[in-house]
């Protein structure tokens, strides 16, 4: 069963790579300034969160 989940960066190039990512996934989500940032609103099952997450903590990896 797919479900909203939340997610927020201040980051602009973690926004533009989940963009990227979430539309070459086929997955529903809105995105809206929020302050200094974005927040995105994703609409998935447990299994894509699940990658979702992986590809977000594979992205802040690099960062560090």
């Amino acid at each position: 069963m797919k479900t909203w989940r939340n997610f927020e960066t201040m980051n602009p190039t973690i926004k533009h790579e989940l963009i990227l990512w979430l539309k070459k996934n086929d997955i529903y989500y809105e995105v809206s300034e929020c302050f200094d940032g974005w927040h995105f609103e994703i609409l998935c099952d447990n299994m894509e969160c699940e990658d979702i997450n992986r590809f977000l903590d594979s992205l802040y990896d690099m960062e560090a």
